[in-house]
């Protein structure tokens, strides 16, 4: 059985890690991309099996990039898992 891929996407290291051995525990493959460009070319050439996606990244940001999968034909029914740190107003 071939093991699921998850795509985490933050630019926050600690995160990443903390997530990526969690989940590399647990028998996932697991990929990262630091910013939305990294995680659009990660997607395209590795077609994860879910995304976690931080809302609050350097370029694209998440929200966009959800927005950019969704009306993707090909990529929309990836789901992804949002990630922020931000705190409510």
């Amino acid at each position: 059985m071939m093991r699921k891929r998850i795509l985490i996407v933050d630019d926050e290291s600690d995160i990443v890690r903390t997530i990526q051995l969690s989940l590399e525990t647990n028998d996932y493959e697991v990929i990262t991309a630091v910013d939305g460009r990294e995680a659009l070319d990660e997607i395209y050439n590795r077609n994860p099996d879910l995304i976690i996606l931080d809302v609050m990244l350097p370029d694209i940001d998440g929200y966009e990039l959800s927005r950019r999968l969704k009306d993707n034909q090909r990529h929309k029914n990836i789901p992804i898992m949002i990630l922020t740190a931000r705190a409510q107003k």
